[in-house]
């Protein structure tokens, strides 16, 4: 998730330490995906992002199509809308209120469920804020 730090970076230095979030440790690949986020949420809010109202985020993962088929039925357990654009691709979307609370939880509980079903995660996007009642779809 490099390309996000850089991509995103700001020209200063972060306010985010690159040390471990909180008390927690995480491995390496989760702590990166962890900045990351952090580096996004920054971007978005210099840009003047409002974070008062739920979004759409997408979640994407890879793996083998047997693991990608297994992780996609969890998902849609868990009330995520999913899609299987390539065979061994997995498109997870949900609707969440962006903070770095939700980044200190959702990056390391998908990096966890990614491990769990043997997936690469490639990390997430958001699209615009979203009502109460409007319905997640996957448009491609």
């Amino acid at each position: 998730m490099n390309f996000l730090r850089r991509w995103f970076g700001p020209k200063q230095r972060s306010v985010f330490s690159d040390e471990a979030v909180g008390d927690e440790q995480y491995d390496p690949e989760t702590q990166e995906m962890i900045l990351s986020s952090f580096d996004l949420l920054e971007h978005m809010s210099a840009k003047g992002e409002s974070f008062e109202k739920e979004r759409v985020v997408s979640h994407f993962f890879a793996g083998e199509p047997r693991n990608v088929s297994r992780a996609a039925l969890m998902f849609q357990d868990l009330a995520f809308v999913t899609d299987i654009p390539d065979h061994d691709r997995l498109h997870v979307v949900g609707r969440a209120l962006l903070s770095h609370q939700w980044v200190e939880q959702t990056m390391p509980l998908m990096c966890r469920l990614a491990g769990e079903f043997e997936l690469n995660y490639d990390g997430w996007d958001c699209g615009p804020e979203i009502g109460p009642d409007q319905q997640l779809t996957i448009l491609n």
